[in-house]
């Protein structure tokens, strides 16, 4: 496993409510993040974004499979296994995407992040009702 690697696992699998602060071992001050969520700038804004995130985290686990590395690009594939106040009763909820990650050269400090995943798996079909009609729209597409 790379430096590079250790140092990716390690942030997500140790970055917590309580834990926010690795944000400034990990986050150049002028991160650029996306999710299909949304976009922010900035160490603080991405610190403000996972704070809010965790808030609700009951409990949560990230398995990466091999993540490859091209000069200071890190692509890096992984399942979290999450639950939350908010969403499925607390269950777990299980949402496999990829994390691609730029490194500043002169820092080794994240530039710029952005997270694939589906949003429906994660969000919309954990939502009662709303989830079900989703479901529902997934399966009559399958099908068609």
């Amino acid at each position: 496993m790379s430096n590079r690697s250790a140092k990716i696992e390690f942030f997500f699998k140790a970055l917590r409510l309580e834990t926010i602060d690795l944000c400034d071992q990990f986050y150049h001050p002028q991160i650029f993040f996306q999710d299909p969520i949304g976009e922010l700038r900035g160490r603080e804004a991405m610190k403000d974004y996972y704070r809010n995130l965790y808030a609700k985290v009951i409990d949560i686990r990230f398995d990466f499979t091999e993540i490859s590395h091209d000069q200071n690009r890190s692509f890096a594939p992984w399942t979290m296994h999450v639950r939350t106040k908010a969403l499925k009763g607390g269950d777990w909820i299980v949402v496999p995407g990829l994390s691609q990650i730029h490194f500043d050269a002169d820092t080794e400090l994240a530039i710029y992040h952005r997270d694939y995943f589906d949003m429906g798996g994660f969000l919309y079909e954990n939502i009662p009702v709303l989830g079900s009609l989703v479901r529902t729209i997934r399966n009559r597409l399958k099908h068609e």
